[in-house]
């Protein structure tokens, strides 16, 4: 459902530069001057989904101007996190949605992380979010 060239012409349309970065990382987002850039380093993705699921996150930092200096306390960067996540579930895998997975039988984590093709992990958490906060 959630597929590369959807999350690539998101960035496309929000003009924010993806570059492949080789080092200690796996994915992270610079803003400078409101302008932003993502560097990821594919070699840390075991599969698409992984990759997509990074992807996805990445451009939430963008979305809601979540980031942070690297040095950052801990409590900020953890407020960061959340929005990205927050911003990358409810795009790409909004409540209405996984209604709509729950209307054509997919009832486990990871059948419906397999109906959105987005890992599995980032499903859980999506999952429990909306059910928390009364949106499933």
């Amino acid at each position: 459902m959630v597929s590369v060239e959807n999350i690539l012409d998101a960035y496309e349309v929000a003009d924010i530069a993806i570059t492949e970065f080789r080092g200690n990382i796996n994915a992270t987002t610079i803003e400078i001057k409101d302008k932003y850039g993502v560097f990821v380093n594919p070699d840390e993705y075991e599969t698409t989904t992984k990759l997509k699921g990074a992807l996805t996150h990445e451009l939430g930092h963008c979305e809601t101007g979540a980031t942070h200096a690297v040095y950052s306390p801990y409590d900020l960067i953890e407020k960061h996190e959340h929005r990205a996540n927050k911003s990358a579930w409810f795009r790409w895998m909004p409540p209405e949605k996984f209604q709509e997975a729950f209307q054509t039988g997919h009832t486990e984590v990871w059948e419906v992380a397999e109906w959105f093709a987005m890992p599995e992990d980032m499903v859980r958490d999506a999952w429990k979010y909306y059910k928390d906060n009364g949106l499933l």
